[in-house]
């Protein structure tokens, strides 16, 4: 769905706040900094190259979700900074072991997440009268 902003700080309402204030011959108040930064931010993500940026993270981020639901990386049971990276390296090697796998099996990742309730809901429909 997107972002969407509280209506007063929608920049249509606070444009015509502004011609209202500016007709009663007033000065207009500044623009609010969390409008201009947002719009800032979301000028800067229709670019080609944070696009290019964010497809790069999105593939990371997929991988440490598969890490994080197939071995529970956020628990390591080792203590220190060393033996922690040797946890996860293996890991890490395990995960390659498992895709390799599947590729040769040619089998299919699930393409998205699918919540429990999505699921009893779906079961329901498959079994029910």
């Amino acid at each position: 769905m997107g972002f969407v902003a509280h209506p007063l700080l929608r920049p249509e309402v606070v444009d015509t706040e502004r011609q209202e204030v500016a007709a009663q011959g007033r000065s207009p108040p500044s623009t609010p900094p969390a409008l201009s930064a947002s719009a800032r931010f979301r000028a800067e993500q229709a670019t080609t190259a944070w696009k290019k940026r964010y497809a790069r993270r999105a593939d990371v981020e997929g991988t440490f979700a598969q890490a994080s639901r197939q071995c529970n990386i956020h628990h390591t049971r080792y203590r220190g900074q060393a033996r922690t990276h040797v946890g996860h390296a293996l890991t890490a090697m395990a995960l390659n072991i498992v895709r390799v796998a599947a590729w040769l099996n040619e089998a299919r990742f699930q393409e998205s997440w699918i919540s429990r309730l999505t699921r009893f809901k779906a079961s329901l429909s498959v079994t029910g009268p």
